[in-house]
């Protein structure tokens, strides 16, 4: 038996965590869940990988119907509605483009002077369409500006392990939250033993665990500072949980019966 200890959504792709004691689970992942996401001038995705600073951008959900409040170091506060948006646009995440709609020019104003780059804001909506990799795409799943999938689940036995190992080489122990989790259950199994699980649920939702996520230098940066000090997470994800030659930490699901999920709602193995 598995009980879920986290549920975490992040309303805009690579910035800021919200936490969460319940939530809908809905084909594309939990509601709100990178829903928005920051392109360069060229109309491709930007992320940590590219803007550390990322991390420091702070995101509150305000109601049910998505209404978001952004926060900055060193800037004043913006509200953003989902009908702040105006034209579409063909935006590229990966190998995919889709189709996403502009926010107005104060929010890619504020973005931009953040990141001090060129930037806008992009929200999926209904002229969207992203089907999940075919080759794990078994349900006509679609995913919104996740990096593949639309859920992520990870185990706390895993970072447990993981803390474990970082102690040995110095490294100071690691919040979950560097991981980005949407789902995080605790149980008695062993640490990676979630890359094994195929389908998890309860009488409100089922699930399909169908490929162990691979991780990338985005697991060095600390999620309070957007800094890397070291390589060690990386390195040490590296060593000791390899799957398939890749560092790998978590699992990516897709959604078989939508629901709702709640803090200590206990989850089993299911067929």
């Amino acid at each position: 038996m598995l009980e879920v200890s986290g549920l975490y959504c992040y309303p805009i792709k690579s910035c800021g965590q919200v936490s969460l004691d319940r939530a809908d689970i809905t084909t594309l992942g939990l509601a709100h869940d990178r829903r928005w996401m920051l392109i360069d001038e060229e109309g491709c995705f930007l992320s940590q990988r590219q803007q550390p600073q990322m991390s420091l951008i702070q995101v509150e959900l305000m109601d049910k119907n998505g209404c978001i409040r952004v926060s900055a170091p060193n800037q004043s506060s913006l509200i953003i509605r989902p009908d702040d948006t105006k034209l579409h646009m063909s935006v590229k995440i990966w190998n995919d483009r889709v189709k996403a709609e502009i926010a107005t020019n104060d929010v890619n104003e504020w973005f931009s002077a953040v990141l001090n780059i060129n930037c806008r804001l992009v929200r999926y909506s209904a002229i969207s369409c992203r089907p999940v990799d075919s080759a794990y795409n078994t349900n006509k799943d679609q995913v919104a500006f996740a990096d593949g999938f639309p859920l992520l689940l990870t185990h706390e036995a895993t970072l447990d392990q993981l803390n474990h190992e970082l102690e040995q080489v110095d490294h100071p122990p690691v919040l979950m939250k560097r991981f980005r989790p949407n789902i995080v259950v605790t149980s008695t199994l062993p640490a990676q033993s979630e890359w094994q699980w195929k389908t998890i649920g309860n009488d409100q939702i089922k699930l399909s665990l169908v490929k162990p996520c691979s991780r990338c230098q985005i697991t060095n940066i600390d999620p309070d500072t957007g800094f890397s000090m070291s390589s060690s997470v990386l390195k040490t994800l590296a060593q000791h949980h390899r799957l398939n030659n890749k560092a790998t930490f978590g699992i990516n699901a897709t959604v078989i019966e939508t629901g709702k999920i709640a803090l200590g709602d206990q989850l089993q193995m299911m067929k």
